[in-house]
């Protein structure tokens, strides 16, 4: 992110958006997290048409077992993880907290001890949540407007799971 912010004459103390990036902007980040060799990017879209009624009345349900299989095989097996999380998910009312949840998939399902600590800070003081916030952009303007250019910057770094499609779709 410093890089990015040096290359467009941002001061390293401003958060970035991509809703108010340039299409250009948002090109070259994707590009630079793609060519990252420490970068991972990974997400799961959901076909919320496909998503029974309830889910879509309770979306931190939703939230929680998407994230939950994002992220749990994948720090299964690790000894301690600081995880980052966006604070959007405190103003979704979760009868079960995300912090729980993630927890008890990883210890009940996945029978790891990973130690894990979570922290919310805010994005604008947060590279990770910031760069994040590009990728996810990226892939909602793919899936729901068609726009390829930025999400295909990224698309061969991209480990993208979908819940709920329909079969014949391949969107």
């Amino acid at each position: 992110m410093k890089r990015f912010k040096k290359a467009f004459g941002i001061p390293l103390s401003s958060e970035l958006k991509s809703t108010v990036a340039s299409p250009e902007a948002r090109h070259h980040l994707l590009k630079m997290l793609a060519s990252d060799g420490q970068c991972y990017c990974r997400a799961i879209v959901v076909y919320k048409r496909n998503v029974k009624l309830y889910l879509r009345q309770e979306p931190n349900l939703l939230y929680n077992y998407a994230t939950g299989l994002l992220l749990a095989p994948h720090i299964k097996g690790l000894s301690s993880v600081l995880l980052s999380v966006d604070p959007r998910e405190q103003k979704v009312d979760a009868p079960r907290k995300f912090d729980e949840y993630l927890r008890t998939e990883l210890y009940a399902r996945y029978e790891s001890d990973v130690s894990i600590e979570i922290q919310r800070p805010e994005s604008s003081v947060s590279s990770g949540i910031q760069a994040a916030d590009f990728l996810c952009n990226a892939i909602f303007r793919h899936f729901e407007r068609g726009e390829t250019v930025c999400y295909g910057a990224i698309q061969g770094k991209l480990e993208l799971r979908r819940l709920y499609f329909p079969r014949d779709t391949d969107a």
